[in-house]
């Protein structure tokens, strides 16, 4: 357990989100038409705490991926719009 602490504590923050969006995608995604949404709520500050990270730090990463398309926000949720996209952004890292 401490070496994958260790491992996530070395990636940078967007690494980390990406990681823990494609685990959650896999594990309580739902595809629709729209993009895969969560069987439960899922907010950014569920995914801050995933990542040890700032509620406003995992807020920024976000507004960037939306802005390209790979995640929507709303209120209480998010949406993954491109998982191809995010995968890659995990891969990155070899994670």
């Amino acid at each position: 357990m401490f070496g994958v602490f260790e491992n996530l504590s070395l990636l940078q923050l967007p690494e980390r989100i990406a990681i823990r969006l494609c685990e959650l995608a896999t594990t309580l995604g739902h595809e629709k038409s729209d993009g895969i949404h969560f069987v439960l709520r899922i907010t950014q500050e569920d995914i801050s705490f995933m990542v040890a990270a700032s509620r406003q730090s995992v807020n920024k990463i976000f507004s960037n991926w939306q802005k390209v398309g790979i995640v929507e926000v709303d209120y209480g949720t998010v949406i993954i719009k491109d998982l191809a996209a995010l995968e890659k952004l995990a891969a990155t890292t070899g994670g």
